[in-house]
């Protein structure tokens, strides 16, 4: 018990110096923070704190002393390290644990103690007491006279006395209370700065009539532990019986009226009651009461606390709290009050429905188990739902009266709360039908037509349904008495998703995903409001199951005529191969400003017989179109024909766009940025370029003339001479780029829909080897594109990855001086991968003895497994000697070889190569006859075979 008082704290505060020769008297009347003369930092707050009275009752047994003002004596023997030297040992304390400390205030602590000189009075006095946490000092006091069973209630005030700047911040202690074999934590106490004094109230049962009351001093919970120089302060100890309890009087079941009493045994006369009533959170209050016995009401389940502080005289007051857990039903029988059914009647004849219509008014009543008043009813919640398991009605208040709109399958679901805490609840399935079908004698059906929905394109007959062509539904209907009506076309795509609606009397459409489609067809009789319905699946089919590619070419001044030739090469071979391959192809000329100014686009379309001619043309006339619309040397703005394909979705949809370049200009970089950026989140798009040219690099670019244009000279302003480094450029806002390391952009030429670019010295490439444009196209998986052999000019042989090879040449240097072997010819063969990358290299260098001034070059060598093609090459080594190569040949070493040289005129055998590439010559006679054979061996040239022949000729 205790008596209150709420009051701004006014210090009246009492300084002594360590000199005892003078006092000063100063009173604070604000909220804030002073420094004294002697600098000492004082903290004035405003507090509501708890005074102890002795008109409560405070039963500690006669001579304890729980405020320590008896202790003051000892309390002044304080030695510099801040202990004192017998302990608390006063008033019926004693030490258990170590000594505990004792201080008094205002403190006079020798400068470099632990003890903060910040600590105000504590509420209940100047003397108090405290102990070191991390030493676990205590000390204790006997309770006698206890009753075994019976409450008693501790309250004290603490605080810590540990100096601020010397503990680790976030520093905690607290109290550990002892009473009997209960054990108990104060709250941690925060180390602060200006410590504070904080009211602690806790509760203990006692086991036997005598126990010990142990106070110890801890480290919080919350405490790092790291410190030693933690102090618990406490003062103001109150012991008291706790007598009375809350007592639930009659019910604690929900939806009941609650009666509630404070039972106490207590003499003194009660004055005033102050009930509070938690939710289950114990936060937010449900209800509050000044009655000696209150009432409530508990609608839900749950475990509710109530408190309550009753006063006593008109000073003391004792605080109460108790926990009730609230039933549903308790030991009620709710079976006994359940829902048996729900009543459907006629609301027009009250009338018990056997079926349920459509437009018709129904009643619902319930049916219950027992009967029983319906004011027993609290409250109730009643619901209709579809056969979806959408709600189209609900309400709490009462049962409805309802007309279903829609033939369907309902469900009826119905709770009841009912005032004695029980909860039924019921549900019934209705299924409601259009009891008065229409008589309308219609016929209707649905008709597909694969035209316009004009009239003139009636009665065209649908083989098959196509993504991308455009199809036309309409009606045939038989309308024998000309009723008016209304029409309603609904097409719902694979997914059930609506796809297009009409109101009209046809409906067309192109269907751009493969599936079954559906189409639903509704004629309403305006006057009766009978449907007649039809219903027609289709299934659309990818009838062109081909991609579709788009090649932009630039057609600049600075592409040189042995480019554009190389550009028309391997244009031609590619559209050569893709004849009646059914690939889609766009052929896109840049133009010379950033919107497209030409006129003179392919495609997309086939190359046929009939389209080919067209292909052919724009090719051939490649590089000599100067002057013609959007052309001209500075036709190479990449936004020209990149926004042709952005702004004409209808007619462009590339699976993949390549761009053979080797410069590039724009008069706006942001808007070439954003047509690429739209470009590439729609389709693949691929760079084939010439390396070290100028491309793009900077905003705010005025057009960049390429260097071999006629027109203007270049301007080299924000441009550079790397592809990749422009593309890094041109793609660092596109969002798929975003969060992507070095490899964006990416060069290859295995896979064009993943790479980026490829940078190269000119367009040769183009029309041979593994980057034919045909083998790039097919390889990137683009279908329908046919590929061409990777050797377009080869003959049948073609060496193998992992075989072994036989490889010769006879080489000769172009010397005035004999020497004994040739140094600088050198037969070099060269592996490449199908990225165009080098793999080995393997030289040959001459050997043998020099036979007419030709010395052989030979050896073996393994193509290495990963080869896809292979470079010959002949080298001198000499900056300034000729060196001269003939008879170069190539076989499997497990094979042999001979080849055969002719007369270009007389087409004669002139000479064989054996199997080790040595010559047999053959020289004939002025007449023709073969005369006489030479063998070429490793020793020289030999004569095999000579003959003379010749004829008389007789004189007369």
């Amino acid at each position: 018990m205790k008596n209150i008082l709420k009051y701004l704290v006014i210090l009246t505060l009492l300084f002594t110096s360590d000199l005892g020769l003078a006092q000063q008297n100063y009173t604070y009347k604000e909220i804030g923070s002073y420094l004294n003369k002697e600098s000492d930092l004082i903290k004035v707050t405003t507090e509501t704190l708890s005074i102890a009275n002795d008109n409560c009752n405070n039963s500690f047994p006669s001579g304890i002393d729980g405020s320590f003002e008896s202790c003051e004596p000892i309390a002044g023997q304080v030695i510099p390290n801040g202990q004192s030297q017998d302990g608390v040992g006063c008033s019926g304390w004693s030490t258990v644990n170590v000594t505990p400390d004792t201080w008094k205030f205002p403190l006079n602590i020798a400068s470099g103690t632990v003890f903060s000189q910040n600590i105000i009075p504590s509420p209940n006095g100047g003397v108090f007491a405290g102990a070191a946490s991390k030493a676990g000092e205590s000390f204790q006091v006997t309770v006698a006279n206890l009753e075994v069973g019976k409450k008693y209630a501790l309250k004290f005030y603490q605080s810590h006395g540990t100096s601020y700047q010397s503990s680790l911040p976030q520093d905690y202690t607290r109290w550990k209370l002892s009473f009997g074999d209960e054990v108990k934590y104060s709250d941690d106490i925060l180390i602060t700065e200006f410590p504070q004094w904080e009211l602690q109230y806790m509760e203990f049962t006692a086991v036997s009539e005598v126990q010990e009351l142990i106070l110890q001093g801890v480290v919080g919970e919350q405490s790092s532990n790291a410190y030693g120089h933690l102090y618990s302060l406490i003062d103001g100890i109150e012991f008291f019986e706790v007598q009375g309890d809350i007592v639930a009087t009659n019910t604690t079941c929900i939806n009941q009226n609650i009666n509630f009493v404070f039972n106490s045994d207590d003499s003194q006369i009660i004055d005033s009651y102050s009930w509070v009533f938690y939710n289950t959170d114990g936060v937010n209050v449900l209800h509050t009461s000044s009655l000696a016995s209150p009432s409530y009401t508990y609608l839900n389940n749950g475990t509710y606390n109530i408190s309550l502080e009753v006063t006593y005289n008109d000073t003391c007051i004792s605080e109460f709290s108790q926990s009730f857990t609230i039933e549903q039903n308790c030991n009620i029988d709710c079976n006994q009050y359940s829902i048996s059914d729900i009543i459907t009647n006629q609301c027009s004849n009250s009338e018990t429905a056997n079926e349920y219509c459509l437009d018709t008014e129904y009643c619902f009543s319930l049916e219950f188990a027992n009967a029983f008043p319906e004011s027993e009813i609290l409250s109730q919640n009643f619901s209709i739902s579809n056969s979806s398991g959408s709600t189209i009605y609900n309400s709490v208040s009462s049962l409805p009266n309802f007309i279903f709109q829609l033939e369907d399958t309902y469900s009826i679901d119905v709770t009841v709360f009912l005032s004695n805490g029980c909860v039924s609840s019921f549900q019934k399935s209705l299924i409601v039908e259009n009891c008065n079908p229409c008589d309308w004698n219609a016929q209707l059906d649905i008709i597909p037509n694969s035209g316009g929905c004009g009239i003139n394109d009636n009665g065209i007959p649908v083989d098959s349904y196509c993504i991308g062509e455009k199809f036309c539904f309409y009606y045939d209907f038989v309308n024998p008495d000309n009723s008016p009506y209304d029409v309603s076309w609904v097409i719902t795509d694979p997914n059930q998703n609506v796809y297009q609606t009409d109101t009209s009397g046809s409906i067309g459409t192109n269907f751009i995903d493969e599936g079954v489609y559906t189409i639903n067809l509704s004629i309403t009789h305006i006057n009766s409001g009978c449907v007649l319905q039809d219903t027609l699946q289709v299934d659309v089919l990818d009838c062109d199951p081909c991609q579709e590619v788009a090649v932009i070419v630039d057609e600049s001044g600075s592409i040189s005529e042995d480019e554009a030739s190389q550009l028309r090469a391997g244009l031609q071979q590619f559209i050569d191969s893709q004849l009646d391959s059914g690939l889609n192809i766009s052929i896109i000329g840049m133009s010379n400003q950033d919107t497209n100014q030409r006129t003179d686009h392919i495609g997309p379309e086939k190359v046929t017989s009939a389209t080919k001619p067209v292909f052919d043309n724009w090719i051939n006339n490649y590089g000599n179109r100067e002057g013609q619309s959007g052309i001209d040397g500075n036709s190479d703005y990449w936004a020209s024909a990149i926004s042709l394909i952005n702004n004409n979705p209808d007619t462009y949809d590339p699976d993949l766009v390549v761009i053979f370049t080797d410069g590039s200009q724009a008069s706006d970089v942001d808007a070439l940025k954003a047509e690429i950026n739209t470009l590439r989140n729609n389709t693949d798009l691929y760079v084939y370029a010439i390396d070290n040219e100028y491309y793009v690099n900077g905003a705010g670019v005025v057009a960049q003339q390429n260097p071999n244009s006629t027109n203007t000279p270049v301007t080299l302003n924000n441009v550079v001479g790397s592809i990749r480094t422009s593309l890094n450029y041109l793609f660092e806002d596109d969002p798929l780029t975003i969060g992507v390391d070095e490899s964006i952009p990416e060069d290859g030429l295995d896979n064009l829909a993943s790479a980026d670019y490829h940078g190269y010295a000119d367009f040769s490439a183009l029309s041979s080897g593994v980057t034919v444009l045909s083998n790039l196209f097919s390889q990137s998986g683009i279908e329908c594109a046919v590929p061409v052999e990777e050797c377009y000019d080869c003959y049948t042989f073609q060496p193998q990855p992992g075989e072994t090879y036989w490889i010769s040449a006879w080489a000769k240097e172009d010397l005035n001086v004999q020497v004994k072997t040739y140094e600088q010819p050198e037969l070099q063969v060269k592996f490449f991968d199908n990225n165009d990358l080098e793999i080995s290299t393997v030289s040959f260098f001459t050997s043998g003895n020099i036979i007419e001034g030709w010395q052989r070059i030979a050896g073996q060598l393994q193509i290495p497994i990963n080869t896809v093609t292979l470079d010959i090459r002949l080298v001198n080594n000499s900056p300034n000697i000729p060196v001269f190569f003939d008879d170069v040949r190539l076989h499997p070493v497990n094979g042999s070889m001979k080849s055969y040289v002719y007369d270009p005129i007389t087409y004669r055998l002139m000479a064989e190569l054996d199997e080790n590439n040595y010559k047999t010559a053959y020289e004939y006679g002025k007449e023709g006859e073969l005369i006489r054979v030479k063998k070429e061996t490793s020793r020289g040239i030999k004569t095999i075979q000579e003959t003379r022949s010749g004829n008389k000729i007789n004189q007369k």
